[in-house]
């Protein structure tokens, strides 16, 4: 009996405000400075912060962190800096006091030199005499800061410096009395507006939640044994708590494809309407009413066999606090394919990988070409996916062993019948290989992954 699998190859290429000054806030050097930062006092009183370390600069920071975790999307920190000083000339004038937020590695973590970060700064009077923002938009990138046209010179003892933070959107201050307040700027973090005088950065992605927040001092230079020592008092962290309430902006499109083609249904969109600039947590596609894996993504296309007409197809928004909402439904449409022995189809997504085409985030291939042979084009572009399909007839019945090979990863796939439903993974490129080498791998591991027995 002759069967008809279907084979896929995939290449990667409300409303109270309460203040947390209680909290306790925690004190860490970063970096690894060679002198160990520390705190005296506590929250609102008068504090002593000395800190250590070559700079708050570069891919990796060095100072003295005295921060809280502060868990939601409205909130307004203030601190009034009295004086800054550091008497090491070697500090360059850079010495340096930031009312400062920080993405940690994972939930609960405290910082690290390599997190992102968003900060309003304010250095010494007889150094660099500036307030001004300061940021780094991803993990061990490069900071940036601009001044934007403004010349913000710090008077001690004052110099107060604010943030607030409602949703995406961070803006910053500063002031002389703790009253009348001065905005600097806002910085939404889900926006690219703001870009960095030194290294052109840009921000582009919702900020998460919670944020460590808090004072950071460094003494722009890890040989100053005695260190900068920032005084400040009236640090208060005050939290709104809002109720995120969501809706759908954007809805799935009912969509029609051909057996083995792609049925796009759309990217959805959708907001907290309790609060502007806030972000929507995640998103979850359901076919049927049923989840589909990894379906997490904005965008979702189906890979529709013939059991897929008429399938109903919604996406589920959530956040922390919120009640789930689901989006209206799209139909699909699935139409007889017309087969062409000897061909099999190739697509292939310019700057999507592997996981991404799995989890079906993806719109129309380009290109869309059809094959002759069971090979990828090779070393024609770079950071591409691509997906070769077709269908494979065994001239008689017996055992099979399949092969796959590719730069980078990939995935062989084998239906159990001619839907695209059934597939199974049988073999896997775990790293890279060059061309048509089947039995072993660029990095030399998991070759026997590379053979579907």
């Amino acid at each position: 009996m002759k069967i008809k699998p279907h084979i896929l190859l995939l290449l990667s290429g409300a409303l109270l405000a309460f203040t947390v000054q209680a909290q306790t806030f925690t004190g860490a050097n970063i970096g690894n400075p060679s002198l160990t930062g520390s705190v005296v006092g506590s929250p609102p009183g008068v504090q002593t912060i000395t800190g250590g370390g070559a700079d708050i600069w570069g891919t990796a920071d060095s100072g003295y962190y005295y921060y809280a975790t502060i868990s939601g999307q409205v909130w307004d920190a203030k601190v009034h800096v009295r004086s800054l000083v550091n008497d090491d000339a070697t500090d360059d004038g850079w010495t340096k006091c930031e009312l400062m937020i920080r993405i940690p590695a994972s939930p609960g973590s405290g910082p690290a030199a390599a997190d992102p970060f968003l900060a309003i700064m304010t250095t010494k009077t007889n150094g660099q005499n500036q307030i001004g923002p300061q940021w780094r938009t991803a993990r061990g990138g490069n900071a940036d800061w601009t001044a934007m046209g403004l010349t913000v010179r710090p008077t001690y003892p004052g110099t107060w410096l604010r943030m607030t933070r409602t949703g995406s959107l961070f803006t910053l201050y500063y002031g002389s009395d703790g009253t009348t307040w001065t905005k600097y700027a806002d910085i939404d973090t889900a926006k690219t507006d703001v870009v960095g005088g030194d290294n052109n950065t840009t921000f582009g992605t919702p900020w998460p939640d919670p944020l460590l927040v808090g004072i950071a001092v460094t003494a722009h230079s890890d040989a100053d044994a005695t260190g900068a020592q920032a005084e400040i008092s009236d640090l208060s962290i005050t939290v709104t708590p809002s109720t995120p309430s969501l809706a759908f902006t954007a809805n799935p499109q009912d969509a029609t494809a051909y057996v083995g083609g792609d049925a796009y249904l759309g990217a959805v969109a959708a907001t907290n309407t309790a609060l502007a600039n806030s972000p929507v947590g995640s998103f979850q596609w359901f076919k049927n009413g049923v989840a589909i894996p990894g379906a997490t993504a904005p965008r979702f296309s189906l890979l529709a066999g013939a059991a897929d007409n008429g399938a109903k197809i919604h996406c589920q928004a959530s956040m922390a606090g919120a009640t789930p909402v689901n989006s209206s439904t799209g139909t699909v449409t699935v139409l007889a394919a017309t087969e062409y022995p000897g061909q099999l189809k190739y697509q292939a997504w310019s700057g999507l990988n592997r996981s991404r085409i799995l989890a079906g985030d993806y719109a129309q291939a380009n290109p869309t070409r059809a094959r002759d042979s069971f090979e990828a084009p090779w070393d024609w572009s770079n950071n591409y996916g691509a997906r070769l399909s077709g269908y494979f007839i065994p001239p008689v019945t017996g055992d099979y062993v399949f092969f796959v090979c590719s730069d980078d990863d990939s995935d062989l796939f084998i239906s159990t019948n001619s839907s695209p439903a059934n597939l199974r993974l049988v073999a896997h490129e775990t790293a890279w290989s060059g061309r048509n080498n089947w039995v072993s791998t660029g990095d030399g591991n998991n070759t026997g992954q590379k053979r579907s027995d």
